[in-house]
């Protein structure tokens, strides 16, 4: 391999090391909020939210139906995290 392969190789390791990340505790009036937050996009209370899962509800549709498709085809697919 050559140089930079390796220290490409050697970052990755070093990223990969530094999973799973801590992080610190929030104070009780951010946990609040962040709780807060986390249900309405969860829920889909808020218009960009519940857009996002029918969105992303479209696209798992979408490619469980590509996989349906018997053999293997090379296609772009696009997942989304939470």
């Amino acid at each position: 391999m050559n140089e930079m392969t390796n220290r490409k190789k050697d970052s990755i390791q070093m990223l990969l090391a530094s999973y799973p990340r801590k992080h610190p505790v929030l104070p009780e009036s951010y946990q609040k909020i962040y709780e807060q937050h986390y249900k309405e996009n969860r829920d889909g209370a808020t218009r960009a939210s519940a857009y996002a899962r029918k969105f992303e509800g479209c696209v798992h549709k979408k490619i469980a139906k590509s996989a349906r498709g018997g053999g293997y085809k090379r296609r772009w697919k696009l997942v989304l995290a939470h």
